[in-house]
This record gives structure tokens, sequence and C-alpha cells, in this order.
């Protein structure tokens, strides 16, 4: 029954959120998972939203390669202009993970890059965005 499935969900969206905002339980998944596995999960996670920065900052620690080539094409490669403020202040987020996890020129290279459409970079909210990952901490 749908009354069932939606029980389900939430206890295992809660127990997801607890364990992936906690350290020692990142930290195993770090090191212990299988990186072709989660890379699929955690982009699914994205995808559909769900603790959707906390997976983006996971996905860039399991496989940084595969995490820079999402971001490019689900995210910069597409036109921004219907995406919602929040969403596109989500990218700055993501932005900001890239410089504190992989450093300010993977962060500029990502600015950078081809696939970021230059209509995207004249959009108000990914300026805003853009400016907070550039921001020192």
């Amino acid at each position: 029954m749908l009354i069932d499935t939606l029980q389900e969900f939430n206890d295992l969206y809660n127990k997801l959120w607890q364990q992936i905002t906690d350290e020692n339980e990142v930290k195993n998944f770090i090191n212990h998972a299988d990186v072709t596995k989660a890379t699929y999960l955690l982009k699914e996670l994205v995808k559909i939203n769900i603790l959707r920065l906390s997976a983006f900052k996971l996905f860039l620690q399991i496989n940084k390669n595969e995490a820079l080539l999402f971001l490019k094409d689900w995210y910069l490669s597409r036109d921004l202009s219907n995406y919602g403020e929040s969403q596109i202040l989500d990218i700055g987020l993501m932005l900001s993970d890239i410089k504190d996890i992989l450093g300010e020129k993977e962060l500029n290279n990502i600015l950078n890059c081809k696939e970021f459409l230059s209509k995207n970079k004249k959009n108000k909210w990914v300026k805003e965005a853009i400016m907070f990952a550039k921001q020192d901490d």
C-alpha cells in the first residue's frame, strides 16, 4: 500500500540523513565504498534532489572526475534561466565544495570550462553563486 511505502521512504530518508551527515559514517564510506556503485547512487540522489548537497560533496570525494563531468552535463551546459533561485544557489554550494575539496585551481577550471554556457554566466543568480564559491572562508 502507498501509506506503507511512504512510511518506509520516510524512515529510510531519516536514516540516510543521519548517516550522510555523520563524520565517521562518511569517512568509512569514502574508504570502503565500491566506487562504481557509489558513483551511480550518489549521482541519482543529486538528480532527484534528495540530500543533493551532501550527496554531491561525497560524490566529489569518491569519484572526482565523474562528479565534475556530471556537474558540467547536469547543470553548467543546460540553460539555467528557468531554474529557481534556490537551485542555482545550490550550484554555488557545489562550486564551493569543489574549491574546498579539490582546490581553487579546479574551481577556476570548472568556471572556465567550455561546457559552462556563457548565457548561464550572465544569469544574476549564477553570478551570485560564483561569487559565493570564490569568496574566502
